[in-house]
């Protein structure tokens, strides 16, 4: 029996209303204006294009994101269309060198949601 984890905090106003997990989505940056601070993302299984706001991005510092960046993201329907609740971007080279040195044992370790989001 497998349990999922929320990400989400009980006090969240974007959290997923009746459910306790989360399903992550792997995507890229359709496009993202710094200035104003909103974007879309592309989800990898296709479906209607993600808005995005910079409160979204799980980043320390400055927050934005670029065209084309691998990021996984969470959604939920705000009733005008989907919106990234959460969203983590990663550097495709630093996981594909990573993955690279981790033995056969060790890649079988890591969660199955784990390793789709990683040949994504």
């Amino acid at each position: 029996m497998s349990t999922t984890t929320s990400l989400a905090s009980p006090t969240d106003p974007h959290r997923h209303a009746g459910t306790d997990s989360v399903a992550w989505q792997p995507g890229r940056v359709d496009w993202f204006d710094a200035e104003k601070g909103f974007g879309f993302l592309a989800p990898d299984r296709g479906g209607s294009a993600v808005f995005c706001d910079f409160t979204a991005i799980d980043s320390p510092g400055y927050k934005t994101l670029r065209a084309g960046q691998r990021v996984v993201f969470t959604v939920t329907d705000t009733g005008r269309g989907p919106e990234a609740v959460r969203i983590l971007t990663y550097d495709e080279s630093a996981i594909d060198a990573s993955s690279a040195r981790l033995s056969r044992a060790s890649r079988r370790s890591l969660s199955r949601r784990t390793r789709r989001a990683l040949a994504a």
